[in-house]
């Protein structure tokens, strides 16, 4: 009962005024069908509520590292492999799982083996990565991420945002960000300790 809209309560509890004023105020005869009907409306509007229930927010994480690609000393050109995992970490799975991706389009290439069927789009100074491919984002306990490659350079990201937003048919969309202020930590991030990126809506 917790998710019905506060609307369908409204439209119950003034259906229940009304049914009760309607019947104390009408002639006896008239008494039970101005209650059969109250009370069919009632029952109408719970039912719209259980069937058009409220959206929970995202509950999950996206953790981010890096390694360093093609040299093995970094200087200020240096490209890296930033990998994400997009992680559900409540117990109810996602269905209809989209991801967006926004990323500085200067210093940022998608890696193409990984993430094959996400579309890429270009506006402004950003590229924006959509996948919609995963269908379902399962729990935490079973294939509860999804798994996410960008190639980067970092030593040259100096503004704009990375936001990543992950959106589904039974939860409201959410946002993660990262900003260049956390380029250092990012380049010393690993798998093993990541860094995460922040909740923002």
């Amino acid at each position: 009962m917790k998710s019905i809209k506060p609307i369908y309560w409204i439209i119950t509890l003034a259906f229940t005024v009304l049914t009760t004023v309607f019947t104390f105020l009408a002639e006896e005869n008239n008494k039970g069908n101005i209650l059969l009907s109250g009370v069919a409306l009632m029952t109408s509007s719970i039912a719209l509520g259980l069937s058009d229930k409220k959206k929970s927010l995202f509950q999950g994480e996206v953790k981010v590292w890096s390694a360093l690609l093609e040299t093995k000393v970094a200087d200020d050109n240096s490209s890296y492999r930033v990998s994400m995992h997009l992680i559900n970490t409540s117990d109810e799975p996602v269905y209809d799982v989209v991801y967006r991706l926004r990323l500085p389009s200067r210093i940022s290439i998608r890696i193409n083996e990984k993430n094959n069927s996400a579309r890429e789009y270009r506006h402004g100074n950003s590229i924006i990565i959509v996948d919609n491919s995963y269908g379902f984002l399962g729990t935490k306990r079973d294939d509860g991420f999804i798994p996410i490659d960008v190639k980067i350079q970092l030593r040259q990201w100096r503004q704009s945002n990375l936001y990543i937003t992950v959106s589904g048919s039974n939860i409201s969309p959410v946002t993660f960000s990262l900003t260049p202020s956390q380029k250092e930590e990012l380049i010393t991030a690993t798998k093993e300790k990541p860094l995460f990126a922040k909740k923002i809506k």
